[in-house]
């Protein structure tokens, strides 16, 4: 992956869009994933609930920098 897919996925509109991706299908596995443990206050791995948002965002992301690249290439150049 290039430095341009990165700097795609970082940009406002890409970055905010998974960020709500994130927080929507985060939350699901969360509750799917630890469920028992959050709502009896057992052992929660944090770092679990971590990634259960980082991925999607992650996923959500670069999907949409992927789609926002290839709509650039197919778009004619004006100049």
């Amino acid at each position: 992956m290039s430095g341009g897919w990165l700097r795609l996925m970082f940009t406002p509109g890409i970055a905010g869009q998974a960020a709500q991706v994130s927080l929507v299908v985060g939350t699901l596995l969360n509750a799917v994933n630890q469920g028992p443990e959050l709502l009896h206050h057992g052992q929660v791995s944090w770092l679990r609930v971590a990634m259960n948002y980082v991925v999607p965002w992650c996923v959500s992301a670069f999907s949409a920098a992927r789609q926002a690249r290839a709509a650039s290439l197919q778009s004619p150049s004006v100049g």
